[in-house]
């Protein structure tokens, strides 16, 4: 749900909303939970000996917990003829062998509208509940008067919420009166953890960026006092800063002089291409389409390649790191931030993930960022 600010009225709406959504938790010796040999086909664990429906991510996780290797996971879930009942043959004797010395206890994760466990977790549960996340919003919008929720977002059938607050005072790049930017915050609650991240818009293009740094990205260690004791520093050095993010315009610079390579750009489009949400009779033109108009670098390194008669096939990911592709960094950022912020007309699974990508991309060593010292002699 986007707007341009929410009332008071609306936040109290949200807020009730989101109180609704909270996951039921509880902590468990491991040795409640077992598997049967339809566990896997069925999507359910037997929990104190009753069957309970979970997700994918439920099975996932409980088969990290018990230090099963992902690419065997894998495999065995994907063969339904024997491998599915080897898996839940597997995490019952490694559940059984973790406890010879020690029962381990575990955090489920449900949701109690669809009666189905969502996740389950080793250690520390560092989630505040939805209500928590609404009074931090709120507390923030009081102390910074130019702060404003801009997004909201509650899911319906998983405990996660999360919003955006930004400020509306414009910041223009030193010597650059073209560029103009607003910063804040993103506030999140995933299933079992609550996050603090930076958030920027571009008012230029319209485009969003998160993601930045790590410094600007806060993880909830604990819910005792300690944890949310961090959590109040965290935002209120943000707040001194003006929500910027740290190293803003340093990164900034450097986008905007750094070509990106081959590699970048290839890399980029393939995740892009994986948040693609459409029929696949249809996806190979919106591909075609999005690749053209927003990768130009991509088919300018093919042709550049075909003309050295060098195949792509031939090449490791070292090589194509060190070849230009003709779009610098800040252009390859913002087009990606682009289809994060903007209608064009094609559904993308998570809008967020995009914007996210944009922002990691703007602070990461660029491959060709010393590539001017090969020219030394």
């Amino acid at each position: 749900m986007k707007k341009e600010n929410f009332t008071k009225d609306d936040i109290k709406d949200l807020r009730e909303q989101a109180r609704q959504m909270n996951p039921a938790i509880k902590v468990i010796n491991l040795n409640q939970l077992s598997l049967d040999d339809h566990s896997v086909t069925n999507k359910t664990v037997m929990f104190d000996s009753t069957p309970v429906r979970v997700t994918d991510g439920f099975m996932r996780n409980l088969a990290n917990i018990l230090n099963v290797n992902i690419k065997l996971e894998k495999n065995l879930r994907a063969d339904e003829e024997v491998g599915q009942d080897m898996f839940a043959h597997l995490l019952n004797a490694l559940k059984t062998f973790s406890s010879r010395k020690r029962v381990p206890t575990v955090t489920l994760v449900a949701d109690k509208q669809n009666g189905i466990f969502t996740n389950v977790v080793s250690g520390n549960f560092a989630r505040i509940s939805n209500e928590g996340l609404f009074d931090i919003a709120e507390q923030l919008l009081e102390e910074n008067n130019d702060l404003q929720m801009i997004d909201c977002n509650i899911s319906k059938t998983i405990p996660d919420v999360s919003m955006k607050l930004l400020a509306p005072n414009p910041h223009k790049l030193v010597n650059n009166n073209d560029e103009v930017f607003n910063f804040g915050l993103t506030l999140s609650n995933s299933a079992v953890n609550t996050f603090v991240g930076d958030f920027v818009y571009r008012l230029v293009c319209s485009n969003g960026m998160m993601g930045l740094k790590s410094e600007n990205n806060f993880k909830l260690s604990d819910i005792g006092t300690q944890g949310l004791l961090d959590m109040r520093t965290h935002l209120n050095q943000a707040s001194k800063r003006g929500f910027m993010p740290t190293d803003f315009e340093a990164n900034v610079s450097t986008a905007q002089r750094i070509e990106a390579s081959f590699s970048e750009v290839e890399r980029a489009w393939n995740f892009v291409k994986r948040q693609i949400n459409c029929l696949e009779d249809q996806r190979d033109r919106i591909e075609a389409s999005i690749l053209f108009k927003y990768f130009p670098g991509y088919f300018g390194t093919l042709d550049k390649m075909k003309r050295h008669n060098i195949q792509m096939k031939d090449m490791d990911p070292k090589q194509k790191q060190m070849i230009p592709s003709g779009m610098k960094m800040w252009e390859l950022i913002n087009n990606i931030t682009f289809l994060g912020s903007n209608h064009i007309g094609i559904e993308f699974l998570n809008t967020d993930e995009l914007l996210v990508y944009g922002g990691k991309l703007m602070t990461k060593d660029a491959d060709l960022k010393y590539a001017s010292y090969l020219f030394l002699k």
